[in-house]
């Protein structure tokens, strides 16, 4: 999902949750951990916001996963087409 966030073209946002392994010497943050969180379900849409928003207030446990994934044009697609537009070259800029 690291990956997946990174290559994202525009804004992801993950929420880790990680065991302390440092000073939880009896394993407990792991069992824990485990009854605390649910998987998303398997037939889940992420591109649909509602059924998102949906998995994120249901009051059981939080879900893990993909909750939400959106394509759209980033600021610098935005950016290029405005210079385009205006009968610049995007290149050009890229170098200045």
């Amino acid at each position: 999902m690291i990956g997946e966030a990174i290559a994202h073209r525009g804004f992801s946002y993950l929420h880790i949750l990680s065991p302390c392994v440092t000073f939880d010497k009896t394993s407990m943050t792991y069992k824990n951990l485990g009854v605390s969180v649910r998987d998303l379900p398997a037939n889940h849409d992420s591109s649909d916001l509602m059924a998102a928003m949906a998995q994120v207030i249901d009051p059981s446990t939080p879900a893990l996963g993909l909750l939400y994934k959106e394509d759209r044009p980033t600021l610098g697609d935005t950016m290029d087409e405005t210079i385009l537009a205006a009968g610049g070259d995007v290149r050009e800029q890229a170098v200045a």
